[in-house]
């Protein structure tokens, strides 16, 4: 019952890992405009222009991929979400649901070593080190 609230969370957290950032206009290694809703905030990484093309290209493409899968997420769970079902109740939707989760978490792992792949040495240790920070404070993974 909690590994699948955990697993649950870990993928929704997983899935929006990649923040919704905007394109600087005439920044070049500044942070995004309007930087971060919600996941990591990217200010301070040195993104550059490519970089965060590269990022928005990245995360768009995951969300493109989840969003039927959420779809089906919550179709299967009678549009409640985890939290509010019984014990009983995750423990009947999880063949169906945990199938659905695993893909999910599966695409945001492929994303973030897309993202991975183009950040520096030191970019990626921030990167790290703020999400460490997200879940320390009790936020969970990115979202």
């Amino acid at each position: 019952m909690r590994t699948t609230l955990t697993i649950l969370a870990t993928a929704v957290g997983l899935v929006a890992c990649i923040p919704a950032v905007t394109l600087a206009q005439k920044n070049t290694y500044g942070p995004p405009t309007g930087a971060f809703t919600g996941g990591i905030d990217t200010t301070g990484l040195g993104l550059t222009p490519d970089q965060q093309a590269k990022w928005v290209k990245v995360r768009d493409e995951l969300q493109a991929k989840n969003a039927p899968l959420r779809e089906q997420a919550r179709q299967a769970m009678g549009g409640k979400s985890m939290r509010d079902l019984t014990p009983e109740e995750r423990d009947k939707l999880r063949p169906k649901v945990q199938p659905i989760m695993d893909q999910m978490r599966d695409n945001a792992r492929k994303a973030r070593e897309e993202i991975e792949a183009f950040l520096t040495p030191e970019q990626k240790a921030k990167m790290e080190q703020r999400i460490k920070e997200r879940m320390q404070r009790g936020g969970g993974p990115p979202h």
